[in-house]
């Protein structure tokens, strides 16, 4: 027997009457606070300018990478430019800030050095990825003044680490700096030149053949010699000349 249209009625009726009700139980969708989509943006755009570089990752591809709208991306960020901006404010904190830490922590200068040059120049995808993003930068402060005067900040609390680090390793004997501030950006200069070869894919120099370069350029250059084996060496030809001439004389 068919349905009458009464029936027919009541079924569309109930069939709404439970979809208001489902609609009413399911929860609303969280619109999430305005700093945290910020740091969902960051995190995607980080992940993609790491693996394709910046010239080749778009205001789309970030907000498709992040679950959001295109209007929310430039909504936080004036364009690409900024979002690599805050990507490596992020890694400063992420990345650098503990290694860091971590060297001003040390308990000598000498030791708060190695820190330093083994954290900064790791190996691992972590450390290549961290690069591959300094790299991008560089290139961007090379070119808009906004973005050097960012970059520099960042050097002057390096080089004012390095040299700390320096000035504690000459007063607690574990190192020998008579121009710490001058040799601290020697050094940040350095391990610079290293990032750039040692994190290029297919780099000849590897990260561990980076971190033993710069480790033995500190020693060669802020270890104190040992003035023992320095008072040895210096009395050992004229006791060897006074043996000779005893020999002589017999």
């Amino acid at each position: 027997m068919a349905p009458s249209h009464t029936d027919a009625r009541a079924d569309s009726h109930t069939d709404a009457h439970s979809d208001a009700q489902s609609d009413h139980h399911r929860p609303a969708r969280q619109r999430q606070p305005p700093e945290v989509r910020r740091a969902m943006i960051i995190d995607a755009a980080r992940e993609l300018i790491a693996a394709q570089g910046m010239h080749a990752t778009t205001i789309r591809d970030i907000a498709a990478a992040a679950g959001v709208a295109v209007g929310t991306v430039t909504y936080h960020f004036s364009g690409i430019a900024e979002v690599l901006a805050g990507v490596l404010q992020a890694e400063m904190t992420q990345f650098s800030a503990p290694v860091m830490s971590a060297a001003v922590a040390a308990a000598t200068g000498r030791r708060g050095l190695d820190i330093l040059t083994d954290g900064l120049l790791a190996s691992g995808d972590r450390a290549a990825e961290h690069w591959k993003l300094w790299l991008d930068f560089w290139t961007l402060a090379a070119h808009q003044p906004h973005y050097a005067d960012w970059q520099a900040g960042v050097y002057v609390d390096l080089h004012y680490l390095a040299e700390s680090l320096l000035r504690r390793g000459t007063a607690d004997g574990s190192l020998r700096a008579p121009e710490p501030a001058r040799q601290a950006v020697e050094y940040i200069a350095l391990m610079d030149g290293l990032v750039v070869q040692a994190y290029l894919p297919d780099s000849r120099l590897k990260p561990d053949q980076a971190r033993a370069m710069l480790t033995n350029y500190v020693i060669s250059v802020f270890t104190a010699p040992d003035t023992t084996t320095a008072q040895a060496a210096t009395k050992t030809p004229a006791a060897v000349t006074k043996s000779d001439r005893s020999r002589r004389t017999r």
